[in-house]
C-alpha cells in the first residue's frame, strides 16, 4: 500500500506482490491561500481525516507493508490528545517570503522551531 499526504489531496493505492494496482482513491482536500506568500491547511483534515478515509475507502486489512510520502515540510501545533489546533506551518512557503523578501512574522516563528527541533531548513530560503 502507497499513501501520499499532498498539497490538495491524499492518494493511496493497493498494489499486489507483483506490482499491479488493485485498487486507488483520492480523497481531495483544500489549500488556502491566506496571504500571497503563505498557502495552509487544515492539519486535521489533510493529515489524520484524508489518510482515514482513503484507508477506509480501501480497507487494506491484508496489507504487508506500507509506504507514505507527505507534502514539502510542514507542521503544526497540536494539543496533549495529538489534535491539530493551528492550521499547517511551512507548507511551500509559510510566509517565508520570496527571494530577497524578509520573511513574515508567521515565517519567522516557524524558522525559529524547525531550528529548535534541530532541523535545517523548512523550505524556506
Amino acid at each position: 500500500m502507497g499513501i501520499d499526504i499532498g498539497s490538495t489531496a491524499v492518494k493511496a493505492v493497493v498494489a499486489d506482490e507483483n506490482g499491479n494496482v488493485k485498487a486507488r482513491v483520492r480523497i481531495p482536500h483544500q489549500l488556502r491561500v491566506a496571504s500571497p506568500d503563505r498557502l495552509e491547511h487544515d492539519a486535521d483534515e489533510a493529515w489524520r481525516r484524508g489518510p482515514l478515509a482513503a484507508l477506509d475507502q480501501l480497507a487494506p486489512a491484508a496489507a504487508k507493508a506500507v509506504a507514505v510520502s507527505a507534502m514539502v515540510p510542514s507542521l503544526t501545533a497540536v494539543d496533549s490528545d495529538g489534535r491539530p489546533v493551528t492550521p499547517d506551518c511551512c507548507t511551500a512557503t509559510a510566509g517565508a517570503g520570496y527571494p530577497g523578501q524578509e520573511p513574515d512574522r508567521r515565517g519567522q516563528q516557524c524558522r525559529g522551531l524547525v531550528s529548535r527541533l534541530g532541523g535545517s531548513r523548512c523550505g524556506i530560503g
